[in-house]
């Protein structure tokens, strides 16, 4: 399945999800003022939607959407912190949706269960 998203619901969201360049990403000068890409922030946030079972943020969920964010930084680095957005930038993307397919809370926390007893195997077994 491809990942579809969405970002006219993001108040703001030409200026906070888009940034203009100079050259396409092949490297390739483009003299236009309509060539645009996504933020580095915005594409995480969009990509991880697929990760974490979230396949929108608004008002109400975007402190959960930013707590599995951690939840992964923390499993896929250890403790290191400051890889992932802030609750800030999270919430500054409250209507950004996508096509992921949602997970429960309860499924989510299975999900980081299992992920953890796998790390715990793999030091063992290393």
């Amino acid at each position: 399945m491809a990942l579809n998203w969405w970002l006219e619901n993001i108040k703001d969201w030409e200026r906070k999800c888009y940034r203009k360049v100079k050259t396409d990403k092949f490297g390739i000068n483009r003299e236009r003022e309509d060539l645009n890409e996504l933020k580095p922030l915005t594409n995480l946030l969009i990509w991880s939607s697929l990760t974490i079972g979230m396949n929108r943020i608004t008002e109400k969920n975007a402190s959960e959407f930013h707590r599995r964010l951690i939840a992964l930084e923390i499993l896929t680095t250890g403790v290191k912190k400051g890889s992932m957005p802030t609750l800030k930038e999270v919430q500054d993307h409250i209507g950004l949706s996508t096509n992921a397919t949602k997970h429960t809370t309860a499924y989510w926390e299975r999900i980081l269960l299992s992920k953890l007893s796998k790390k715990i195997d793999e030091r063992i077994n290393s």
